[in-house]
């Protein structure tokens, strides 16, 4: 059964606090997996694809193989079985090149859907998708998976088209925390900070870190506001 939200939640909050990026990309990573079980896809291939970030950034290249799959995953629950096959591909290739074999606990994870990926594309296309995968670096392939994110159910504006990532920056914000400090909290560059910031004053139509923060408030704090 998929691990309690409410635990891994908290594990991620610790992990922010204390600064170890392993154990947040892992609660990130666990989260996202969850979320999309529980029906949640937008949610998850956020969570998926921070763990994802962190991960490469970090150097945690195992851990960001195994999240790898699970983003191929996502992409055959959204219909994209020749994107799936060549995260799957890629995946495999790095993991042969990390001289890492997949676990028992994997296999039995991703054998439905790999031969239902198998089984939705036609023999050439299937081959051709392994061979493209396969020829991508675990960089590419991560920078090829951040691309084409999906079909999103997320309203495109508004409070509640803000992304998990992005209520977490405005909770900051809230608190006082300056771009740097925010920076350093999410183990993300200043610019990125700043870009986020842009996405949400663009979508709530808020104008500045005032009105943000007093936004926040009002909602009472990120994980109350996002179902608002």
């Amino acid at each position: 059964p998929p691990p309690a939200a409410p635990t891994l939640e908290q594990a991620a909050v610790a992990a922010r606090a204390v600064g170890d990026p392993w154990l947040l990309a892992g609660a990130d990573a666990r989260l996202g997996r969850a979320a999309v079980l529980a029906g949640q896809r937008d949610r998850g291939r956020d969570l998926l694809h921070a763990a994802l970030a962190t991960q490469r950034d970090a150097g945690y290249l195992l851990d960001a193989v195994a999240t790898l799959e699970a983003v191929a995953g996502l992409a055959a629950l959204d219909g994209d079985e020749a994107r799936a096959a060549r995260l799957f591909a890629a995946a495999g290739a790095a993991r042969r090149r990390l001289g890492a074999r997949r676990s028992h606990a994997d296999d039995l994870r991703d054998r439905t859907t790999r031969t239902a990926v198998a089984r939705a594309v036609d023999p050439p296309g299937l081959r051709a998708a392994v061979r493209e995968g396969a020829g991508l670096t675990l960089d590419a392939a991560i920078d090829y998976a951040s691309r084409g994110r999906g079909t999103r159910g997320r309203p495109a504006s508004g409070w509640p088209s803000l992304t998990p990532t992005e209520l977490v920056i405005a909770q900051l914000v809230a608190e006082g925390h300056t771009n740097p400090v925010i920076a350093q909290r999410l183990f993300v560059s200043r610019a990125t900070v700043k870009t986020h910031l842009g996405h949400i004053f663009a979508k709530t139509g808020l104008a500045n870190r005032a009105e943000l923060a007093a936004e926040v408030v009002r909602r009472g704090g990120p994980t109350a506001a996002a179902g608002q």
